[in-house]
């Protein structure tokens, strides 16, 4: 009886080791996945990009999520780049800011296209980076 009991344990420890391989490498990547995204996200907050998509009411880090990265990445550039950067702090200081980006705003399409969203609303899944 003790030895059939061994073959057992053995037994299903051979088959419960691939899937524990697996499950660890999938958590593994879901945490790679987080530390990108909000890595990510802080990009964009340290961007006047940032500033316009709280003054609209979304959350970074649901932006980032719901964004391709190179989108992402090329809002970045398009701010970074922007010839209009004093035109741009005083926008970002009018109360009407809120309304979207303003027409100079190379970003223009991709801020409203965002709907506000709160920081406390579940995040969309976390996709690995393209």
């Amino acid at each position: 009886m003790m030895k059939v009991t061994i073959i057992w344990m053995a037994v299903a420890a051979v088959f419960m080791l691939p899937t524990m391989m697996v499950l660890a490498f999938i958590f593994r990547n879901s945490r790679t996945a987080d530390l990108y995204y909000n890595g990510l996200a802080n990009r964009v907050e340290q961007e006047r990009l940032g500033q316009m998509l709280k003054q609209k009411g979304v959350d970074t880090a649901h932006y980032v999520r719901g964004s391709s990265s190179v989108e992402v990445f090329k809002a970045i550039q398009n701010c970074r780049n922007c010839s209009e950067k004093a035109h741009c702090g005083e926008h970002l200081q009018q109360e009407s800011a809120n309304l979207g980006a303003p027409d100079f705003c190379p970003n223009q399409n991709a801020i409203n296209a965002q709907a506000p969203v709160s920081p406390d609303e579940p995040k969309p899944e976390a996709t690995p980076p393209a």
